[in-house]
Formats: C-alpha cells, structure tokens, sequence
C-alpha cells in the first residue's frame, strides 16, 4: 500500500492482480483541515489557443472530446481513469474505477500536483516554493496582495 496516483495500476497488466487492486482517499488526519475532503489529482484538459487557424474545426474537437461517448472509447485504452462527462455511461466501469469515482465525488477540493504540472522556472524554489513558504509562515496576511505578488512573479518570466 502506498500513496500514489491511479496510473501506477498500469502496471498491474495481469488482469488478476489489476482485479485485487483497491483505491481509497488518504485518511483524514483529526484536524481542522479534513471537512475539506480534499485531494490530489491531476486536472488534465484540453485547452483552445488564443488564436486557431481553424477556430470551428478547435470548438468541434472539444465539444466532441466533452462527450461520454468518447471520454468512454479512451477508457477502453486506460483502465486507471474515469469519465467527467455527465453523460458518460458508468455501468461497465470496473472495480477500481468505481472506488476513483466514489473518491471523487466525496471530495469538495481538488489540489493540482503543482510541482509537476506547472513550469519549473515558476514553481522552482526561487518561485511558488519560496511564495507559499510566505504563505504557511504568516497565514493571515491580505491574499489579495499575496496573489498579486504572485502573478507579478509569473507575468515576469520569459513567456
């Protein structure tokens, strides 16, 4: 047992040890912080560029990706994610998939893994690390003037 995420049951290719698989939140710890039922999770997306040659052509392929339909025909190739889509038929999902799901919709928060999904010149000890080491050390200062610290950092990097 260890705290990871679920793409590390695709290495469980043998469909016996992928069937004893179990996934659960990491317990709460009796502290003020547990009603947020938070978890770490990626927030994977597509996003439209500012400027597409083929603008309809970008909007059609989002609005087609946004579908059950083919958020299912994916998982046909990922066993260790689920659908976002409303109308995503769950009835064939798996056990496991049926344990992400029931995590997933019992957490009122979702953390993003910053240090891995994010630029390494913003995130990097001289960036995000040092400005949420501010944070932690003086929680009750004005958030609005810590995020326009914040974008300031962010809008002065090499973009």
């Amino acid at each position: 047992m260890y705290f990871t995420g679920t793409f590390a049951a695709r290495q469980a290719t043998d469909p016996a040890v992928f069937a004893d698989l179990g996934m659960f939140a990491f317990p709460v710890l009796g502290n003020t912080w547990d009603a947020e039922m938070a978890i770490d999770a990626p927030t994977d997306g597509l996003m439209l560029s500012r400027s597409p040659r083929d603008l309809a052509g970008a909007k059609a392929i989002l609005a087609c990706v946004a579908t059950g339909a083919a958020q299912l025909e994916y998982l046909a190739s990922d066993p260790t994610s689920v659908a976002a889509a409303a109308d995503a038929d769950t009835s064939a999902y798996s056990d496991f998939q049926k344990q992400i799901a029931t995590v997933l919709a019992g957490s009122k928060r979702i953390a993003q893994f910053l240090d891995r999904d994010a630029r390494q010149d913003f995130v990097g000890q001289g960036g995000m690390q040092a400005f949420l080491k501010v944070f932690l050390a003086t929680p009750n200062q004005s958030l609005s003037t810590y995020l326009r610290r914040v974008q300031a950092y962010y809008d002065g990097l090499a973009h």
